[in-house]
């Protein structure tokens, strides 16, 4: 047998290892309902890049499980927290509090207009420094990097904060999907985990500690 289970593990697995597939099976069970709250910086809306962030998103979405996917600028309409009077950079800041997980789509290209995206450099220009960002962010960004000012922001990230795409990758977008897809699933690794280990020093303390 080789059909697959609801819970993606195969069939033939659990029926050959039925203790640890079933096992198996509730620990991807409680990962998945780990709430993961992704923001997703990028091209704006008036560029033709944006497109593209739309993608990501969507795709991020359909990732079974509690998560969800905004955008600063969604954030900002829908949450009767700000008005216009607010400060888009104290906001952003929020934003950032709020997410687990940030991920940053850098562009370099023109967009269709022939104008540049600058946006998200500039975030991580000004992020770049704080130790929550640093703690949260990934950035995606294109394998020949660019040596302009806002670049500063992000070249210094550790390798294992970037992932650079070819143009080709871009334009399918579907590494750079399953790149922050990864993210997250390593996310919920780390948080369960975590709890686990909480779970079980809390378990072995004296009643009256």
């Amino acid at each position: 047998m080789s059909e697959e289970t609801p819970d993606g593990i195969r069939g033939d697995f659990v029926e050959k290892f039925p203790i640890f597939g079933h096992r198996s099976i509730k620990i991807q069970e409680r990962k998945a309902a780990i709430p993961v709250a992704v923001l997703l910086w990028g091209p704006g809306q008036r560029t033709s890049h944006y497109a593209k962030r739309i993608t990501i998103r969507d795709h991020l979405t359909g990732i079974p499980g509690t998560i969800e996917v905004a955008m600063s600028e969604d954030i900002w309409q829908d949450d009767p927290a700000y008005t216009d009077d607010s400060h888009l950079y104290q906001a952003e800041a929020d934003h950032v509090e709020m997410a687990d997980i940030v991920f940053v789509l850098i562009v370099t290209e023109l967009d269709d207009r022939g104008r540049e995206i600058t946006g998200s450099q500039a975030e991580v220009a000004i992020f770049g420094e704080d130790p929550e960002f640093q703690r949260k962010a990934y950035i995606i960004v294109p394998e020949r990097e660019p040596h302009s000012f806002l670049s500063f922001g992000w070249r210094d990230m550790p390798s294992n904060r970037k992932f650079s795409y070819t143009p080709e990758q871009y334009s399918e977008c579907s590494h750079i999907r399953s790149y922050c897809a990864s993210i997250i699933e390593r996310h919920r690794g780390t948080v369960y985990h975590r709890k686990r280990l909480i779970s079980n020093l809390q378990a072995e303390m004296p009643e009256d500690y």
